[in-house]
């Protein structure tokens, strides 16, 4: 478990505080960062995963990009041909890679399109305006669903002091939640703006925080009367989708396509008027002043996160440079933005 501190305002006053925590040794080739029993570093300054990766030494030919769409969407649109009206439902955040992925779909691609914004309580003002935004240009259907749930469900979990990873249980209940709209729209296919870093099923370094975490949150909710369904879905979140939803098929352009930060968000500023978010955690790339708490807890709990392990992906396959995937991990965990998520709830810092 990694030691992280608090630095804790005086005098009832709150001052733009940070969390303060041990900088970690990490691996000089990507952001990975040394974690006891999981990420090793050797003499020359490389973690394992690296390491297994330089062995390695497939060649993947590089396709053209029109022709890699083109194959896209004809995988897209096999699985499609019965849906009456949508093509796909676009699952949007209001961030840039769920909008790139939306304004793919429909500018460049043609679909048709059904976008989904889940409002879990914790988005910040930007995305609003970038999904209303961003259908409104386009010409899309646009589906707006706002829940309270979230509140008392990470409440609960942040109560029982239980070693939860928020992220992971947060990217479930969306599932849940944008699937449903699936079966009720008669739609197979959901597009997500998942990076090939994001390539969260597959990622053997988070597998063992999974299975804690969805452990525990089994263990906390199996007796809780309003959502004791969570207890169900957590036991084996995959053979709950499989059976409750059947076989929707989720998809993302970026596996086909090359993902790069300042095209994306060059073409997003001119085409649909969009914002990056100011008050994010990491800076200018999320859309949920949730992850403020979620990175703390998961640094306390685990000793680091998706986002760890997204970034290093990133800079492993040439998309990212490593002085800038520093930047993005080290943005400051303020104190202020932590209060203001755990407010949300009725809680404060101390109760973390």
């Amino acid at each position: 478990m990694k030691s992280v501190s608090m630095l804790v305002s005086r005098g009832g006053m709150m001052e733009n505080c940070c969390i303060k925590k041990e900088e970690p040794r990490r691996c000089k080739r990507c952001v990975m960062p040394e974690t006891k029993g999981r990420v090793d570093i050797d003499e020359n300054g490389l973690c394992n995963i690296c390491r297994e990766r330089e062995k390695d030494n497939t060649k993947v030919e590089k396709k053209d990009e029109k022709e890699s769409l083109s194959y896209f969407k004809k995988k897209l649109l096999f699985h499609t041909k019965s849906s009456p009206k949508y093509d796909c439902i676009v699952s949007v955040s209001g961030g840039k890679d769920s909008m790139m992925t939306l304004y793919i779909a429909k500018k460049i691609l043609n679909l048709r399109v059904l976008a989904v914004f889940v409002d879990n309580g914790f988005v910040l003002p930007e995305m609003y305006h970038n999904v209303n935004s961003a259908s409104e240009i386009l010409g899309i259907d646009l589906i707006i669903y706002k829940t309270n749930d979230f509140f008392d469900i990470f409440k609960k979990c942040i109560l029982s002091k239980k070693e939860v990873y928020f992220c992971r249980l947060c990217h479930i209940l969306l599932e849940n939640v944008v699937k449903k709209i699936c079966i009720q729209n008669e739609v197979k296919v959901i597009l997500g703006g998942y990076t090939k870093g994001q390539n969260y099923i597959k990622s053997n370094e988070l597998f063992w925080i999974y299975e804690k975490s969805d452990k525990n949150v089994v263990d906390i909710f199996k007796d809780d009367d309003k959502y004791k369904e969570l207890s169900e879905i957590f036991t084996n979140p995959m053979a709950y989708m499989n059976k409750e939803y059947g076989n929707i098929l989720q998809l993302s352009p970026f596996r086909y396509i090359d993902w790069n930060e300042d095209q994306i968000v060059d073409t997003l500023k001119a085409e649909l008027n969009f914002k990056r978010s100011k008050d994010s955690w990491p800076k200018n790339s999320s859309n949920c002043i949730f992850n403020y708490v979620a990175q703390y807890k998961a640094l306390d709990f685990f000793g680091y996160s998706q986002h760890e392990t997204e970034l290093s992906d990133l800079v492993r396959s040439g998309e990212m440079n490593r002085d800038r995937a520093l930047e993005i991990i080290n943005t400051p965990l303020k104190e202020e933005h932590i209060v203001s998520a755990l407010s949300k709830m009725g809680l404060d810092i101390k109760d973390i």
